[in-house]
């Protein structure tokens, strides 16, 4: 090695390794960090990162920043910025878009140390921007494929509910249990086999978030929603669901704020039961929640034309659920929903609609419909026989419930077998309107440990705000029966 007057440094080819010339003054424009999207009217940030690849330390340089009609230079001095070592910049002049519109931005670093830098093919980087009319919230859709015969579907789902229980309303979660392993879930549909095919799944527990995650439903965790929840959508989605009996009306509002331009797009509706309890077989789970009872119309939804920006769509859908309950032995005999249906509790339906794209899968949003109205199914016992009076005004809401009270000589008995739970989800405290005297109550968490225990006297509310926010069983001990529900802890 040997320096020249020049005080440039030369090094010579030594074992064919050639290093470069080093300039004097030499900064490299190393990235630029220009929001890709905002909302109109926007002042956007022109930063970026440079890099000293000079000898000397660079005190100061001109960067200069243009949209191809006017440009902007900042002088910027009293730096330190050492060799090989970077520096993250904010130009003094900002680009101001007011209306929606598209912006290419190119950035140059002009001078180093008031000399013009001697290498300029690593000065220059672009990059374009967006302004549009607004950004949406994303509620990911997470589609969950599980089984009551599957042995680590059970974790999987506790862990699931647990984390959806910390991220309540920033995002929508279903499940289709599956036909596998052996005789599979009592409540698999054809409708769930189709989507599972759609997905190509060939094992459980699966789990698919907004059409693009596709793993193990026991590797999700805060992080992995978290990076969904970040993801820019530009389409608002709502919806509204009434419950007749045994009709329900969906009605809901696609709101593009940008044009999506695809001919693959179909909205889909899922009726789902929140919670449901008698598909238990070999897994150990006593209840599962979600479950997906009705696509509408089918598992293909409902195809729309590509949306344009600011215009508002509506799409009405409605079903009617055929016959009678039946709890189906295995998945080998699943619902025929021409005749019969598996709600277990006609109350307890909510419904989930997503926008997706039947070809590259992505689901551009998701929402939980908001329950408009409700005239529950309902029986009287008149003459030891149940009746629907068809205005949800009967005195049971399953006919099951019904039924044993027209067969047994002891109604008070019957009625208090039943423990319901309000509000559920709870803040702060839980009214048990039919608690018999001496009944023990408690709370555990989702790994089984008692975190409440009471006993029934005379009141019948429960002060639950010592809990933390999370899913947990309650039990109910009596003297000839323990009975369990779910409390979900705001």
């Amino acid at each position: 090695a040997f320096r020249n007057n020049s005080n440039d440094m030369h090094v010579l080819g030594i074992d064919n390794i050639i290093v470069d010339e080093l300039q004097d003054n030499n900064a490299k424009l190393e990235s630029l960090n220009i929001t890709p999207y905002s909302v109109a009217p926007a002042n956007i940030n022109i930063e970026g990162t440079v890099k000293n690849v000079g000898g000397n330390t660079i005190t100061a340089m001109d960067i200069t920043w243009t949209d191809g009609t006017n440009s902007y230079t900042d002088n910027l001095t009293g730096l330190n910025i050492a060799s090989y070592t970077t520096y993250n910049f904010t130009h003094a002049d900002q680009l101001s878009i007011p209306n929606p519109g598209n912006a290419n931005i190119s950035v140059t670093i002009d001078i180093v140390n008031s000399n013009v830098d001697p290498d300029m093919s690593n000065n220059t980087l672009s990059a374009t921007t967006t302004v549009v009319n607004a950004i949406a919230v994303r509620r990911p859709l997470v589609e969950t494929f599980t089984s009551s015969t599957c042995g680590p579907c059970a974790p999987a789902n506790v862990t699931a509910e647990a984390l959806f229980a910390q991220n309540t309303g920033k995002f929508t979660s279903i499940k289709y249990q599956a036909d596998f392993p052996g005789t599979g879930d009592p409540y698999f549909t054809q409708e769930g086999g189709n989507r599972r095919s759609y997905y190509s799944i060939n094992s459980v527990p699966r789990m698919e978030i907004d059409g693009g995650w596709d793993e193990n439903g026991n590797n999700i965790n805060q992080q992995v929603l978290d990076d969904y929840i970040s993801v820019l959508t530009f389409v608002n989605l709502s919806a509204t669901y009434s419950i007749n009996i045994k009709t329900i009306e969906v009605d809901i509002t696609i709101d593009p704020f940008e044009s999506i331009q695809s001919n693959n797009l179909v909205v889909h509706a899922a009726i789902i039961e929140e919670t449901t309890y008698n598909n238990v077989q070999n897994n150990g789970e006593t209840q599962f929640e979600h479950v997906v009872k009705k696509m509408l119309p089918d598992d293909n939804g409902t195809s729309i034309p590509s949306l344009a920006g600011g215009q508002q769509s509506t799409l009405n859908l409605n079903y009617t659920f055929n016959g009678n309950y039946r709890l189906p032995a295995n998945s080998t005999q699943p619902i025929n929903h021409a005749i019969e249906h598996s709600v277990e509790d006609f109350s307890n339906l909510m419904v989930v609609v997503w926008v997706q794209d039947v070809v590259t899968k992505e689901v551009h949003q998701s929402a939980y419909a908001t329950l408009s109205s409700i005239i529950p199914i309902s029986y009287n016992c008149i003459n030891n026989s149940c009746t629907d009076p068809l205005d949800g005004t009967g005195s049971y809401n399953t006919l099951a419930s019904c039924e044993a009270i027209c067969n047994t000589t002891s109604i008070e008995e019957e009625i208090n077998k039943e423990q319901r739970i309000f509000p559920n989800p709870a803040t702060d405290n839980i009214y048990i309107p039919n608690l018999k005297e001496n009944t023990t109550i408690k709370i555990l968490d989702i790994n089984g440990l008692l975190v409440l225990e009471t006993e029934y006297k005379d009141e019948k509310y429960i002060n639950i705000s010592s809990l933390s926010a999370g899913v947990y069983q309650i039990q109910f001990e009596g003297f000839d029966s323990i009975e369990t529900r779910k409390l979900i802890k705001e």
